[in-house]
């Protein structure tokens, strides 16, 4: 009886530390997108068309000097990435601290 009692409190800790552990990784990947979106990293890239497609955007072409300025900006952490990131890692050390 105590054997099964053990068995069944592992599956439930192993399956909440799975849980816990995947949360946690899709906050820290979230907060990392947000921060590279944020970084201008997405600048300058240009939307290829097809033959034969007439139809061209007129913010298609961005001046040069206008991705440098973007790119060169340094790199912005709001509250809310850092929110995220922490409590990501919070729960990742969570999760392998349960297992153990």
């Amino acid at each position: 009886m105590i054997a099964i009692l053990a068995r069944f409190v592992v599956n439930i800790s192993l399956a909440v530390s799975n849980t816990y552990f995947m949360v946690g990784m899709l906050m820290i990947v979230a907060s990392l997108c947000i921060i590279v979106f944020h970084g201008g990293l997405f600048t300058g890239w240009r939307i290829f068309h097809r033959k034969g497609d007439d139809v061209r955007s007129e913010n298609e072409k961005i001046p040069y000097n206008k991705i440098g300025r973007v790119k060169n900006k340094p790199i912005r952490v709001g509250k809310l990435d850092t929110i995220l990131l922490l409590f990501g890692m919070y729960l990742a050390i969570l999760s392998v601290l349960i297992t153990v």
